[in-house]
């Protein structure tokens, strides 16, 4: 799995942001979308970000980037097995993108393992469903052109790039 093919992806879709903030969830977030309270950057950084407006660098964020799509990747072969590794690349890039949105979550609860039906599609290699079941949810109306790209990528095998051209982003 190729991390700078992925970067601009959850760059795209998390923005880059140096100064702490709290996020739509009223979580402290840092970097591209690390939640730092339940991934601290103490061992990372070697020092803590532990209210709104404490600050990294862009080197920084993207050394916590980094880590978190290693974290993704982990998790996703942790819970699938060899089935995630057998996937094409982008589709595994869908996948960690995802996860990385929501977390991977508790199976049929939250997360990305709340999407059973999409994730039993994936790995039957029923992509049309699996596109479909992602459009089909409430986190489709929340991240809509997301959601869009990411189905994009996952029904036809297209990477980031080939799927913002074909969208015309």
């Amino acid at each position: 799995m190729n991390q700078d093919t992925l970067m601009p992806q959850l760059i795209l879709h998390e923005g880059v942001r140096l100064n702490a903030y709290l996020d739509t969830m009223g979580i402290l977030t840092i970097g591209v979308g690390r939640n730092v309270i339940a991934n601290p950057t103490e061992e990372e950084l070697g020092r803590a970000i532990s209210k709104v407006g404490d600050s990294i660098t862009e080197e920084e964020a993207m050394l916590l980037l980094s880590n978190d799509i290693d974290e993704a990747v982990d998790n996703l072969t942790d819970e699938f097995d060899d089935d995630f590794d057998k996937l094409s690349e982008p589709r595994q890039h869908v996948l960690i993108d995802m996860c990385f949105n929501m977390g991977i979550g508790i199976e049929g609860k939250s997360g990305l393992l709340a999407f059973q039906n999409m994730l039993d599609a994936t790995f039957s290699d029923d992509y049309p469903r699996a596109a479909h079941e992602m459009l089909n949810s409430r986190w489709a109306k929340q991240v809509r052109r997301r959601a869009t790209l990411l189905s994009l990528m996952m029904e036809q095998d297209l990477s980031f790039e080939d799927a913002r051209k074909q969208l015309g982003y």
